[in-house]
């Protein structure tokens, strides 16, 4: 008899102890069943930034959510708005992209070649980011254009030029690498060169003298054009 009731009382144990582990599992699977394994549970505002500039161009503006951007990410939606308040914030945050340059010049640099050399630069990156050139009329990165305004307008005013005048003369500039930058990204494409091709030539000499292709030179001639008007070489 004692040794029935030993027995009994060890299944209940058992019975016990099995039915916790089962509960634990349970909960466990419960609260981690929509987490994939080794995904990570935090990012940083450049990743989403990189993951943003891969949907717009993959897909222009429409492809970009919270939901795809945590979606490649591998993160949950809502972790995004630590860093960004809406949409608007990170379509900011990707136009600035095309104004991350470096605006340190020499110092032994005459006026007129340190303004060439950031006209240059600015140019370069508009063409390394020319993908979300769009985004310009979309959001306009009003702090980092600021920078590139002040940075230009420096050796104007060195050259002699009032504070007033340089800052605008900057704007100027900045307007026309801006618009250079768009032309020869657009006329890159080739729907863009077949329009002109196409046009009859008898109608017109004016292709015969457009520059189509050697964006380069055209570069060199325009900035030698606008600079010749503000600092003599």
């Amino acid at each position: 008899m004692n040794s029935v009731k030993i027995f009994i009382a060890k299944y209940r144990r058992f019975v016990i102890s099995t039915n916790q582990k089962t509960a634990r599992l349970f909960l466990t699977r419960k609260h981690t069943s929509g987490i994939r394994a080794g995904r990570p549970g935090a990012t940083t505002r450049e990743a989403i930034i990189q993951a943003a500039i891969e949907l717009v161009i993959e897909g222009g503006e429409s492809a970009l959510s919270f939901r795809k951007i945590a979606g490649k990410l591998g993160v949950s939606a809502p972790s995004l708005y630590s860093y960004f308040e809406d949409k608007q914030a990170i379509l900011a945050a990707l136009s600035s992209q095309l104004f991350h340059i470096d605006l340190k010049t020499e110092a032994r640099q005459t006026p007129r070649k340190q303004l060439e050399t950031l006209l240059c630069r600015i140019r370069n990156s508009l063409l390394q980011n020319s993908k979300l050139l769009f985004l310009l009329n979309k959001s306009l990165p009003a702090e980092q254009m600021l920078k590139v305004l002040a940075a230009l307008a420096e050796p104007v005013e060195k050259s002699g030029i009032s504070h007033g005048q340089s800052i605008r003369h900057a704007q100027s500039l900045l307007w026309m690498v801006l618009g250079f930058s768009m032309f020869e990204y657009n006329s890159q494409q080739a729907v863009v060169v077949n329009r002109f091709l196409e046009l009859n030539k008898k109608e017109s000499d004016l292709l015969t003298h457009l520059e189509l292709s050697n964006h380069d030179r055209l570069w060199k001639e325009t900035l030698k054009r606008n600079l010749d008007g503000l600092i003599p070489a």
